[in-house]
């Protein structure tokens, strides 16, 4: 790896109650090698520009900050992407906060293999005033990640990237309806199936719930990302395929209907239906 070796990125917007919180996680990180903390404040009409200001100047070698009128998450991503000068990119919502050792484990996965491309964890869901409430465990569902990821989005909320790897950025015109999903398909398709996927079974990420929940649109939205993708790269060779809707007691997983064959139908075990329904 190169000199720098990670770089946390930090989108934020009207984030004043929780950025401190999170901005102090990412500064005391056990990690014991060199690198950077990027935020980009994406107009932001609170007092977080100050804030963020205040930790620049606290810590400037460490932290750097950069404002920009409001383009939205998915302009504001690839500006993260291209302002950062880590081989390992760890994302970090401003609402949310890392584990101390979350960058000094990560990076150790990506040290080890030069094959591994993308690392998750675990992570623990807390509510607005932090109470934690339950770890999100993925070890299991983790052993048929190839499997399972094409019929459902599960991965989040810690992950990281190996930055050599990512040939795409974001879609902004997606603009919060999964695209972090296509983001993460473009990685896994482009090198299917030699694609170097690792899980952390430590729970290095806590992510604060939103009350809303996700809604139908976001689900339906996931869909048709996941669709596009697959004819994109011609994953059923020379056949289109088309995402329709599989329930499963009580989850509704993304279907593939492929030209001249009927839905095929996911193997699904217990071990995902029992973790989705924790979820969902």
């Amino acid at each position: 790896m190169n000199n720098l070796q990670a770089t946390i990125m930090v989108p934020v917007y009207n984030a004043e109650k929780f950025v401190e919180e999170s901005l102090q996680s990412a500064i005391r990180q056990t990690f014991p090698g060199r690198y950077e903390v990027i935020v980009i404040n994406d107009g932001s009409t609170d007092q977080t520009g100050e804030i963020l200001e205040k930790y620049h100047k606290q810590f400037p070698k460490l932290i750097k900050v950069f404002h920009q009128e409001n383009q939205g998450t998915g302009a504001t991503r690839n500006r993260l992407l291209k302002e950062s000068k880590g081989e390992v990119l760890l994302g970090l919502d401003a609402d949310d906060f890392l584990h101390p050792m979350a960058l000094e484990k990560t990076v150790y996965y990506f040290d080890k293999s030069p094959k591994t491309n993308i690392v998750y964890t675990n992570h623990i869901v807390i509510d607005e005033d932090g109470k934690q409430s339950i770890e999100r465990k993925k070890q299991e569902i983790h052993k048929k990640f190839k499997d399972y990821i094409l019929h459902f989005h599960f991965p989040g909320h810690l992950r990281a990237f190996r930055k050599s790897s990512i040939q795409r950025g974001f879609d902004s015109n997606l603009e919060g309806m999964s695209e972090d999903y296509d983001f993460l398909l473009e990685m896994l398709l482009r090198k299917w199936p030699e694609i170097g996927v690792e899980h952390i079974s430590d729970p290095l990420y806590f992510y604060r719930v939103n009350p809303n929940g996700l809604n139908q649109t976001k689900k339906s939205a996931s869909g048709k990302v996941l669709e596009r993708k697959l004819n994109e790269y011609d994953f059923y060779r020379g056949r289109k395929v088309r995402i329709v809707p599989v329930s499963m007691d009580g989850i509704t997983f993304l279907g593939h209907k492929v030209e001249g064959s009927k839905t095929i139908k996911l193997n699904v075990d217990k071990v995902l239906i029992d973790y989705l329904k924790e979820v969902l």
